[in-house]
């Protein structure tokens, strides 16, 4: 069952989020299950990396960076989705992170 903390729109909005959701439609559902995953780790990853990173030596970690040394395989269209979010706010991004946990656990997501 399709609920509002699904749809990305109902946590936030903001000109990275506008982008991803013209570009990729409210609920992502052209992405699959391992894709929506591989979102949440580049979220999560950045921002814990970013948040290190800053309180250590002050310095920003870019989700570019992150996206190069990460052992992850992204696929094409997580990358894309990502080339929206790099200049989302943290706020922003976890509620992102929320909307799709809301989606993969309805369900939402070709299999």
């Amino acid at each position: 069952m399709t609920t509002k903390q699904s749809v990305i729109s109902y946590h936030a909005s903001s000109n990275g989020l506008n982008d991803l959701i013209e570009s990729r439609g409210d609920r992502l559902l052209e992405l699959t299950g391992v894709e929506k995953l591989q979102l949440i780790a580049a979220i999560s990853g950045w921002q814990a990396e970013d948040t290190q990173s800053q309180e250590v030596s002050g310095v920003p970690y870019t989700l570019a960076e992150f996206v190069d040394d990460s052992s992850i395989e992204f696929s094409g269209d997580v990358l894309e989705c990502l080339s929206h979010l790099k200049d989302c706010s943290i706020d922003d991004l976890m509620a992102l992170v929320i909307s799709i946990g809301h989606q993969i656990k309805e369900g939402a997501y070709l299999q």
